[in-house]
């Protein structure tokens, strides 16, 4: 947070509380609240106010920020563990197919696209037509 974005947390307290906000204010919370984020220590003014009419200080706004910051990046879902492959998975076969589905619906625009860029080259010379042909078989054969 900037010097500046430390004076809107004050001015945010200031509302509250009808304190008189100077340079030396903003400086001395810029110390303190200065690695928290605006939109947490904003958050941390408005908790700390709704919990009690006590004058916010510093340490009340790191407090409450830290814990913002700490439900906002905890994970909301729920963690599953997949089943082995020794388990029974009745919906693999099912989710399978839809991932299959889904590449293919991502996948398509891009094939059609080289498909269209493949008939307007042409093939008009014989020799580079001859040459394809002749990988395409060599790459068959190495695979059988």
């Amino acid at each position: 947070m900037t010097p500046q974005e430390c004076a809107l947390v004050l001015a945010k307290c200031a509302a509250f509380d009808y304190r008189a906000v100077g340079g030396s204010d903003v400086a001395a919370w810029h110390e303190v609240i200065g690695k928290l984020d605006l939109a947490d220590a904003l958050e941390a003014v408005t908790i700390h106010y709704a919990e009690t009419s006590q004058r916010a200080m510093p340490a009340d706004i790191l407090r409450h920020g830290r814990r913002v910051r700490d439900d906002r990046t905890r994970s909301p879902h729920e963690v599953r563990v997949l089943p082995s492959r020794f388990e029974s998975d009745e919906d693999r076969a099912e989710r399978v197919q839809r991932g299959l589905a889904q590449v293919r619906a991502v996948l398509q625009p891009l094939m059609d696209r080289l498909a269209a860029q493949r008939d307007d080259k042409g093939d008009d010379d014989p020799i580079r037509r001859r040459a394809i042909e002749r990988a395409r078989r060599e790459r068959k054969g190495s695979r059988a």
